[in-house]
C-alpha cells in the first residue's frame, strides 16, 4: 500500500500532518531553552544530548522550515503560533552554532518573501521583524553564541592562509582535497565508504586528522570518492527528481498544493545547501526524515490533485 493511498484512506489530511509537527516543535521549543539556557548554548555542551548534533540540527530546522512555509497558506489564528514557534526552534537551534545548518537560510526567508509578498505582506513583515530582532540583538550581545562561531570561522580562515589546516574549516578542505584523489584512483564507483574511513584512520596515525572520520564531511565530496559517478549521480537523482516534481505544481491554481509545492522546494534546496559542509546522510535520523517529508508532501499534491480533477468531473 503506497502512502499516498495510507493517507487518503485514513483521512490523514494536511492540516493534521502540520499540526503534529507543531504540537512537537512547540513542546520541543521549551525543551530546546531550557537546555540552551542551562548549558549557555555551548555546542560542546549539546552534543553530549543530541549526538551528532549537526544531523539533530538540520532534522528540526528542516520540519521548523515546512511549519514556517505552511503558515502563510492557513488563513487561522492559529498560522500566527506557526510562523513564531517554528522561527523560535529555528534561532535556538542556530545559537549553538552548527554553521553548516545557516548555509541554506537566506533562500528560505528569501524564497518565501518571493512567493507570499503580495498575498501575506503581514506575515513577510512579521518574519521579517523576527529575523532582524534575533540577528541584531546576538550582534549586540558581549558573549554572542554566534558571533562566536563567526570568530572562529575568521580565525581558521587566518590559520588557512598561514597553511595550518588543523581546525574545522581547514580540516574539511583537507579531506575534500583527498576526496578528488581518491575519485580519481576509481572514477566510476568509488573507493567505498569502508575505504574511505580507512584511509581517514590512516592519516589519524599519521597526525594528520585529530580522530579516525567515517565520511569526509560533504555529501557531494563523499558520494564522489566513495560511490564515483554512479553515487553522485544518484544523489542528484535524488534531489532533482524531487525538485522537478514540486516545481511542476508550484504554479497550481490550488493554493493548498501551490503552498505544498513550495515547501517541498525549500525543503529540498535547504537539505541539499547543508550538505555542501555535512554528511548527514551517514546519519539514519536525518534520512529518513528527508524520505518521509518528501514522500508525504508528494503524496499530499497527488491526493489534492486527483480530488480537484474528481470535482471538475
Amino acid at each position: 500500500m503506497t502512502l499516498p493511498t495510507i493517507y487518503y484512506l485514513s483521512q490523514f489530511k494536511v492540516d493534521h500532518f502540520f499540526k503534529v509537527i507543531f504540537g512537537f516543535l512547540f513542546l520541543f521549543s521549551f525543551y530546546l531553552l531550557y537546555l540552551g539556557v542551562n548549558l549557555n548554548f555551548d555546542r560542546d555542551a549539546f552534543s553530549y544530548f543530541f549526538n551528532p548534533v549537526i544531523s539533530y540540527d538540520i532534522g528540526f530546522i528542516s520540519l521548523s522550515i515546512i511549519l514556517l512555509c505552511y503558515s502563510f497558506y492557513d488563513r487561522t489564528k492559529l498560522s500566527y503560533l506557526y510562523l513564531f514557534f517554528s522561527l523560535v526552534v529555528m534561532f535556538l537551534l542556530i545559537l549553538h552554532g552548527s554553521r553548516g545548518t545557516w548555509v541554506g537560510l537566506p533562500f528560505v526567508f528569501f524564497g518565501l518573501i518571493f512567493f507570499y509578498y503580495k498575498t501575506q505582506i503581514k506575515k513577510i513583515f512579521i518574519m521579517i521583524a523576527l529575523v532582524l530582532i534575533f540577528t541584531l540583538t546576538n550582534l549586540m550581545l558581549p558573549n554572542s553564541p554566534i558571533l562566536k562561531r563567526v570568530d572562529n570561522l575568521q580565525e581558521d580562515t587566518l590559520q588557512i592562509t598561514n597553511n595550518n589546516y588543523q581546525n574545522s574549516s581547514g580540516l574539511r578542505l583537507y579531506m575534500w582535497k583527498n576526496a578528488i584523489s581518491y575519485f580519481k584512483s576509481s572514477p566510476i564507483f568509488g573507493v567505498g565508504l569502508y575505504e574511505i574511513e580507512a584511509k581517514n584512520c590512516e592519516l589519524n596515525k599519521q597526525g594528520k586528522l585529530p580522530t579516525c572520520f567515517q565520511h569526509l564531511h560533504s555529501i557531494y565530496f563523499n558520494e564522489l570518492a566513495a560511490h564515483g559517478l554512479f553515487g553522485i549521480f544518484g544523489l542528484f537523482l535524488t534531489f532533482f527528481s524531487s525538485l522537478i516534481f514540486f516545481i511542476k505544481n508550484i504554479f497550481n491554481k490550488e493554493g493548498l498544493i501551490k503552498n505544498i509545492s513550495i515547501s517541498g522546494c525549500v525543503f529540498v534546496v535547504y537539505y541539499m545547501f547543508c550538505g555542501l559542509t555535512e554528511y548527514y546522510l551517514f546519519f539514519l535520523n536525518t534520512t529518513y526524515l528527508f524520505y518521509w517529508i518528501v514522500a508525504s508532501l508528494m503524496s499530499f499534491i497527488i491526493i489534492g490533485s486527483r480530488v480537484s480533477i474528481a470535482k471538475k468531473l
